[in-house]
């Protein structure tokens, strides 16, 4: 299923990946053709999961909006 932005109903949506990545060639590739985005090596237990390349909303889970979002589903 292909995942799709709750704000503005994009499907242009990556994953967002936490952590020291190993940067390996592949990686690069994936990361110069925008398969996923980078979210910084500070993990919580509370950091977004998706980005929306049209609207730049981080968002969570399916059915979580974060309250920053300003807008309720």
């Amino acid at each position: 299923m292909r995942r799709k932005c709750p704000k503005c109903g994009s499907k242009k949506v990556v994953e967002i990946m936490y952590g020291l990545p190993p940067m390996g060639d592949q990686w690069k590739k994936d990361l110069d053709e925008g398969k996923f985005v980078l979210g910084g090596c500070c993990v919580t237990n509370h950091d977004p999961k998706w980005y929306c390349k049209d609207c730049s909303l981080e968002f969570y889970k399916l059915g979580e909006i974060p309250p920053e979002a300003g807008w309720n589903t």
